[in-house]
């Protein structure tokens, strides 16, 4: 990692902590829904891919990481 982008993520973990303590504003929000599982396996089902597993699951639902 080069210098700059080292600093960036200093400050970056600096303004976290100040927005996890209250002393910052977050610049932006998201806010998520539940998942409606049963649906999504539907879907998949209609779709025609039988057994959908939790790794299809998470691809459908945008969720990366989860296996």
């Amino acid at each position: 990692m080069n210098e700059q982008d080292f600093e960036l993520l200093v400050e970056s973990v600096k303004q976290a902590g100040e927005i996890k303590r209250g002393d910052r504003p977050p610049s932006r929000v998201f806010e998520f829904s539940p998942l409606d599982v049963k649906a999504i396996r539907g879907w998949i089902d209609h779709r025609g891919h039988r057994a959908a597993g939790r790794g299809q699951l998470s691809r459908v639902a945008g969720i990366t990481g989860i296996v």
